[in-house]
Order: C-alpha cells, then sequence, then structure tokens
C-alpha cells in the first residue's frame, strides 16, 4: 500500500489491510475520496466488483479491460443490473446491452470467480449468452440471481448448468412469467448433477415447490442451506428437500414466513418434520430468524428445537428485533428457555448460543437499541456456563421510510 498520512503511519498496515478487507463498494467510493493515500488500494478494489447497469458502462469498462492487464486481473467479478422498475409478466425480454455485456466482457476476465445478476425482466438466453457463459468455464463458481424474472423456466436450468463449476448458488425472489409451469427440466440437462453446490440460498414467497423438485432431480445436496421467508405454500416441499440433502447438511440458516394464526395440523406436522435427527445427523449449525418474537407468532420455533435435539449441534444463533423482555415469559419462550438453560439440549456438542439484537430506529415503533442484559437475564444458564453470546447488530434506520 502506499504511505499513510504521518498521523496515520503508526499503525501498521496489517491492521488496514485488515479494516479494508471488510468494506463493502459504497464504503470504498468513500475511502477514494478521504485520503489520496488510500486511492489506489479503494481503486483496486472497486475494479474487483464493478457493476454494469447500462450499456455506457459497458462501454466505459471494456476499453481499460482491453488495455489494462492490472485492471483485468483485478476483476472477481461483476454485477449486471436490469431495470428494476419492469419485472412485470408480457413485459418485453433483456434488453441487447445486458447481452451484449455479457458476451463482450466474458473475453477480458480471466480471473473472474462471481456472477450476479439484478432485477432482471424476461431473462431468455440465446446462443451467443449461453456460449459467453461457457467461456467463463470453469472459472465462475458463484452465481447469484436477484429479483430476476424469467421467461420459462428452462432458460434458468440453462442459466445454471452453462457454468458447470457453481459450488455457491444464490436465488433471491427468482420467478418465471409461466406461472403454470408446475415442474421444469429439458431432456438436455436430465443426467447433468449439482453435487458440487456446497452453498445454496433461497429467498421468496413465490411458487418455489417445482424448484425444489429440481434441485433433487439433478443430485444438489449442499453443507449449508438458507431458506428465507419460506411460506405455507413452501414449506412442505422444503421440509422435503432438506430431508433429501439428509447427512450432508451441515449448516441450516431459516427464516420462515407463515401465517400467524396457522395452527393447522398439516402446517405443524410439517414444521416438525423441518429437522430430523434420523435425516440430518451431522447438522452443527442452526440459525433462526425470528420475524416477530412474540407469543402468537414463534410458535414454529420450540417445535424445530424440539425436533432437532438429537442432532450434534455445535453453534445457535437467534435474530430477532425485541421491543421488551417479557416476550420470554411466554409459552413457546419458556420451552426454549427450559430446554437451553438446562442443558437438556444437545449438553454434550453445544459450544454456543448467540442472540442477536436487531435495533430499528424509528419514531413509530418501540424498539429497544440494547437488548443484551435481557438475553443474558433471561438464559442465565447459559451465560453461567459461558455459552451465551449477546450481541446489537448496526441499527435500521426507517425514519421517514
Amino acid at each position: 500500500m502506499s504511505r499513510l498520512p504521518e498521523i496515520l503511519a503508526a499503525f501498521p498496515d496489517e491492521l488496514y489491510d485488515d479494516v479494508f478487507s471488510r468494506l463493502d463498494q459504497a464504503e470504498w467510493h468513500k475511502m477514494a475520496l478521504v485520503c489520496k493515500a488510500w486511492m489506489p488500494e479503494a481503486n483496486r478494489n472497486l475494479w474487483r466488483y464493478p457493476i454494469i447497469s447500462n450499456w455506457d458502462s459497458v462501454q466505459k469498462i471494456l476499453p481499460i479491460l482491453k488495455s489494462s492487464a492490472s485492471h483485468r486481473d483485478a476483476v472477481r467479478g461483476i454485477r449486471i443490473r436490469g431495470n428494476a422498475a419492469d419485472r412485470r409478466p408480457g413485459a418485453p425480454g433483456a434488453t441487447e446491452w445486458v447481452k451484449a455485456a455479457l458476451v463482450e466482457l466474458a473475453l477480458y476476465l480471466p480471473n473472474m470467480v462471481s456472477l450476479t445478476l439484478e432485477t432482471w425482466s424476461g431473462v431468455t438466453f440465446c446462443n451467443h449468452m449461453v456460449g459467453a457463459l461457457r467461456n467463463l468455464g470453469r472459472r465462475v463458481t458463484e452465481l447469484h440471481i436477484s429479483y430476476c424474472t424469467f421467461n420459462d423456466p428452462e432458460n434458468l436450468e440453462e442459466l445454471i448448468f452453462s457454468l458447470p463449476s457453481l459450488t455457491v448458488l444464490r436465488l433471491d425472489a427468482v420467478r418465471w412469467h409461466d406461472t403454470q409451469a408446475f415442474s421444469f427440466g429439458t431432456r438436455e440437462y436430465a443426467d447433468r448433477s449439482l453435487e458440487n453446490i456446497r452453498s445454496l440460498i433461497m429467498r421468496g414467497t413465490y411458487d418455489y415447490p417445482p424448484l425444489f423438485r429440481w434441485l433433487m432431480a439433478h443430485k444438489c445436496r449442499p453443507a449449508r442451506v438458507q431458506l428465507f421467508n419460506i411460506d405455507d405454500a413452501n414449506i412442505e416441499m422444503a421440509a422435503k428437500y432438506l430431508e433429501f440433502i439428509g447427512n450432508h447438511l451441515e449448516v441450516l440458516d431459516f427464516k420462515p414466513a407463515l401465517r400467524i394464526t396457522n395452527h393447522s395440523k398439516d402446517v405443524l406436522m410439517t414444521v416438525e418434520k423441518v429437522l430430523r435427527g434420523s435425516f440430518n445427523g451431522r447438522l452443527r449449525a442452526l440459525t433462526l430468524r425470528i420475524h416477530d418474537p412474540n407469543e402468537w407468532a414463534v410458535w414454529w420455533v420450540p417445535r424445530i428445537i424440539d425436533n432437532a435435539h438429537g442432532l450434534p449441534i455445535e453453534e445457535v444463533t437467534f435474530h430477532m428485533t425485541l421491543s421488551n423482555g417479557g416476550v420470554f415469559k411466554t409459552e413457546p419462550w419458556m420451552f426454549v428457555r427450559y430446554a437451553l438453560n438446562t442443558s437438556r439440549q444437545w449438553h454434550r456438542t453445544l459450544r454456543k448460543v448467540r442472540f442477536v439484537h436487531q435495533p430499528v430506529q424509528d419514531t413509530r415503533f418501540r424498539c429497544l437499541q440494547d437488548a443484551r442484559g435481557i438475553f443474558e437475564y433471561y438464559f442465565d444458564g447459559l451465560h453461567q456456563r459461558g455459552l451465551l453470546e449477546a450481541v446489537n447488530a448496526e441499527p435500521i434506520n426507517l425514519e421517514g421510510a
């Protein structure tokens, strides 16, 4: 790194390297404006994951990549953002600049390992685009698809199988126009496997059962799974998919979006099957993200905790936003407190129970800004055994939202 200003020179470069490694693109933009000595480092990191949002950005980046080996080598991934305002069914297909961006840039990305597609409507893959993705070949190991609407499910399949070395797959609010397609898959890829995928992130409340069945058909058994906003229509297939993964599953991050008043027998039985010791015998880390910690909304939490009692879990994390500590006096939380405080649950394997409170800054809602003392009080058994970690996340400011 370049020499720092004299007032900061006393700090070792290793400290700055560690701090800088945690910054995102927005923060690197700020860093580039703070100090001339930081500008080269900021520019290098900004080039690691450039954002392509229109044809002008393609035209600006392409000549630099063609002429500068250092910039080509710096790029680790690209983010292509489509038209966020036009994702309705029947909307025009992907614009030509998006297609051209993939075709043109693929030739100058020797170290690219990550591809992100965001807010892209009417996704259809022509032969040139498939060829461009295949030119990236085995270099790309991460595919992140966020708020994209495909013309049909086969286009999603073609995209995924164009990148044969994927180990990370993220499907965030992904959908397709043909809502009647209850199953998808083509003969061309019938024998292809997704066994290399180690991390799967699925978010959204669209009709995902066909997608779960497709993942099972192609033997996708990741070790790390994030399932967010899984609603009543998807919970049954989500449970079946976790059962299918079986002993391959090591880390689960789960956030359901079940109806608060839904205590039907079928849904309750399905939730109880989300984790079953006989099928997921290697699970070591469990995260439960709780939208509302009040009694009527957390009926599913003790059921999962109780059903996972035979698993070798080492770390449990609860994410929530608290307005007061009284919720821990309700029946669902009384069960969780007893199970964790008395060593009843995972007494041989448990190493840490982490409670993360997400403060919200908004005058319309009552929310604690610091919940650490509440967690320590109600989970004193964990606290005394040195297993409790209580933290406050960075506040979310909703003022004026």
